[in-house]
């Protein structure tokens, strides 16, 4: 199974960009445009684009659980007389790194929705330049005056 991908990358597409953001740089070329990367196919990453609605960081956050979950299935821990490989921690730091993603992508959110919400009072210089009121006043008080 090939990781197939745009090669070389196009750093302007956001497939492109993501790749760059998690590190997934490298590949064999396989034709004139096309590559085998190390971790991710170009549909993986369009389809972590797409759940995480176009959210770069969020899209970071699923690669690294996908690779979390690949490095969880791979956990071993060996030891012999003189050698020691211990993979069980691997899983655990990369959804940290992902963690860090979805929270940096929540941020982003955040602020995209405060200026949203902003309520901007338009500045007027005397009582009289507000804009009239849109609905009819439903009490004749022209008697007051």
């Amino acid at each position: 199974m090939t990781n197939s991908g745009i090669y070389p990358l196009d750093p302007t597409s956001p497939v492109g960009q993501l790749r760059t953001l998690i590190g997934d740089v490298e590949a064999t070329p396989i034709d004139d445009t096309h590559g085998d990367y190390v971790n991710f196919s170009d549909d993986q990453l369009s389809a972590y684009l797409a759940t995480g609605a176009d959210s770069q960081a969020y899209a970071a956050g699923y690669a690294y659980m996908a690779l979390a979950a690949q490095a969880a299935a791979q956990a071993i821990n060996v030891k012999t007389a003189d050698e020691q490989v211990d993979l069980t921690k691997r899983a655990d730091a990369l959804r940290q790194i992902a963690a860090e993603w979805f929270a940096r992508g929540d941020s982003i959110l955040a602020t995209e929705a405060s200026s949203y919400h902003q309520i901007i009072q338009p500045e007027y210089e005397r009582d009289d330049e507000w804009p009239p009121e849109l609905a009819t006043p439903i009490i004749d008080i022209s008697w007051w005056r």
